[in-house]
């Protein structure tokens, strides 16, 4: 995934880290952040104040809760969750949410997910 870096010119930068035992809680991770309050706890940092990638994998009859934020991605990259109202995504299935607070996230037979947290909009 590319994210545009707060200052111009800079040379592309690419990392990777192994966040396997982490993800194996089935709890949300960040796992790539420009947040300040993630400075000294994320894996992969970026040069955006304002983004943060979180993922899960969610074992069956996990819920996570994606954090508030003025703009999200929700990603559903395998299987199916179950959002408050009884609405429904499925694998390959995302959404944009803006200004939401937090969102609780089930699903019943077991999913991983990618949710981008951004505090600013693209320009």
């Amino acid at each position: 995934m590319w994210v545009a870096p707060e200052e111009t010119g800079l040379e592309p930068g690419y990392a990777e880290a192994d966040v396997t035992a982490a993800l194996a809680t089935g709890d949300l991770v960040v796992v790539v952040s420009g947040l300040s309050r993630h400075a000294t706890t994320t894996p992969v940092t970026i040069n955006n104040s304002t983004a943060a990638l979180h993922v899960a994998q969610m074992p069956a009859g996990r819920t996570v809760t994606l954090p508030a934020s003025p703009y999200g991605h929700l990603y559903v990259a395998r299987g199916e969750v179950e959002l408050a109202g009884d609405d429904r995504l499925l694998e390959g299935d995302a959404v944009r949410t803006r200004n939401a607070g937090e969102i609780f996230l089930h699903s019943s037979g077991g999913a991983e997910i990618l949710f981008w947290e951004m505090h600013a909009g693209v320009a």
